[in-house]
C-alpha cells in the first residue's frame, strides 16, 4: 500500500533505539543532576503536605493563588485534578526523564563537556567544592530547594565564566527533556500529544537513490544542490523544482512518511533532529 493509498487513522509506531549501555556518570553524581534538575523544576506544594528539603514549600495561600491562576487559564473542562498534579510534579517524578537524560548525556554530549560537568558534580558532593562553587558547605543534593534556587541565581550571574555556563546548560537541558517528557504540562496548555483537527496529507512518493560503497565516482547532474530538507530547504526545493530546475536535496535523516507522523515530542528529538535536539543558540 502507498502513501497515497493509505486511509490515515493514527500514526504508525517509531520506537526509540535500544537505551545506551553502561553509565556515564556514578550514582553519587547522578543524585547531583537529579537535585540540579529537581531545582529548575520543582515540586511545588502546599507547606502542610511538603516535605522538608525536598519541595518547593508555598503558604496555603500562595498555593492557593498559583492553583488559581492555572486554573483561569487551562482549558474549561480540564480535569480538577490536573493543576495539583501539575504543580507536584518535579522533574526526578517523572519515570522518563532520567531515561532521556541518559540517551542525551550518552549520545549527544561530547566527551569533554561530559568530563567538565562531571568534575562540577563531584565538587558538589564535597565539603570543600560546595563551599567553593556554592558558599555553603554542605552537598548540594541535602539543601533545601529553596536554598538551591538561591545557588542557581548565584551562578547566572557570577563571575566566573564556568559557573554562568553550568547555570546556562543545565537549565536549558533539563526544561528541554522536561517539557518532552512530562505527564502535565501539555493538558495545562491543552496541547495534545496527537493533533485532533486534521490527519497527515499523502506524501510524495519518492524514489530514493542508492550508491554502492565504493570509491568510485557517482557523476549526478543537477542546477541547484540544497543541503538539509528542513523547514527553509524544503520550501526552496519545492519552489525551485516547480520553476523547472533540476533541485537534489541532501539531508543526514532518515526519511519517515506522512503515516508515521505526528510523532511524540520524545521520539521526535531524537528520530528527527541534530543532537537529539539539544543544539541551542542565540
Amino acid at each position: 500500500m502507498t502513501t497515497r493509498d493509505m486511509d490515515f487513522i493514527a500514526p504508525l509506531a517509531t520506537p526509540l533505539p535500544p537505551p545506551p549501555n553502561g553509565e556515564v556518570f556514578t550514582e553519587e553524581q547522578w543524585t547531583t543532576i537529579l537535585a540540579i534538575a529537581d531545582t529548575v523544576i520543582p515540586s511545588i506544594q502546599p507547606t502542610t503536605r511538603a516535605t522538608e528539603g525536598s519541595r518547593l514549600e508555598l503558604t496555603e495561600l500562595e498555593y492557593s493563588a498559583a492553583a488559581q491562576g492555572l486554573k483561569a487559564a487551562v482549558p474549561a473542562d480540564t480535569d480538577v485534578t490536573l493543576i495539583d498534579r501539575y504543580l507536584r510534579e518535579s522533574a526526578s517524578s517523572i519515570p522518563e526523564f532520567k531515561d532521556s537524560l541518559h540517551r542525551t548525556f550518552t549520545h549527544y554530549v561530547r566527551e569533554d563537556a561530559r568530563k567538565r560537568i562531571a568534575l562540577i558534580l563531584n565538587a558538589l558532593n564535597t565539603r570543600a567544592g560546595c563551599l567553593l562553587l556554592t558558599g555553603y558547605t554542605i552537598p548540594f543534593h541535602r539543601q533545601p530547594v529553596a536554598v538551591r534556587q538561591a545557588i542557581l541565581r548565584n551562578w547566572a550571574t557570577s563571575y566566573l565564566p564556568p559557573l554562568k555556563q553550568s547555570y546556562k546548560a543545565f537549565t536549558s537541558l533539563f526544561k528541554h527533556v522536561w517539557l518532552k517528557t512530562s505527564r502535565t504540562v501539555g493538558p495545562v496548555l491543552g496541547f495534545p500529544k496527537v493533533p485532533v483537527h486534521g490527519k497527515p496529507g499523502n506524501g510524495y512518493e519518492y524514489e530514493f537513490m542508492q550508491f554502492s560503497s565504493t570509491t568510485d565516482r557517482e557523476v549526478l547532474y543537477t542546477d541547484v544542490v540544497i543541503v538539509g530538507s528542513g523547514c527553509g530547504g524544503a520550501v526552496c526545493a519545492k519552489n525551485l523544482a516547480e520553476d523547472g530546475h533540476r533541485v537534489i536535496v541532501v539531508d543526514k535523516g532518515y526519511y519517515y512518511p506522512p503515516e508515521n507522523l505526528p510523532m511524540s515530542e520524545l521520539e521526535g528529538q531524537v528520530h528527527l533532529f541534530m543532537n537529539g535536539g539539544i543544539e541551542i543558540c542565540e
